[in-house]
């Protein structure tokens, strides 16, 4: 798990949307929201040394958690909130363990 870490909140995208999150504003900068059953964006870009931020703004409980076990935020309740830091360049798939039709990617340049 070399070169990512989880940790704290804040507010740190772009504008592809997840399916079903309608006509849902993108979120705030580097910033993925769990939201309609869904991750927003699709796919975010970052630039390496990036920290993106994961944001529950549903009603249940997700996750986001690494394809390849490069990281896991663990549970995340309606509303809450965790970071992780990507320091490796590389395409990262991800998926919500609850919730196995919510899916995204992370492309670090």
């Amino acid at each position: 798990m070399a070169g990512f870490g989880c940790k704290g909140s804040d507010y740190p995208s772009s504008a592809t949307y997840g399916m079903g999150t309608g006509n849902a504003p993108p979120p705030p900068a580097n910033t993925v929201e769990m939201v309609s059953m869904a991750f927003n964006p699709l796919t975010l870009t970052v630039a390496k040394g990036t920290t993106v931020t994961w944001k529950n703004a549903d009603n249940t409980a997700h996750t986001s958690t690494s394809n390849s076990s490069a990281w896991d935020t663990g549970n995340l309740a309606p509303g809450a909130s965790t970071t992780t830091t990507f320091n490796t360049v590389g395409t990262f798939n991800y998926h919500c363990t609850y919730h196995s039709m919510m899916t995204g990617t992370i492309v670090v340049q």
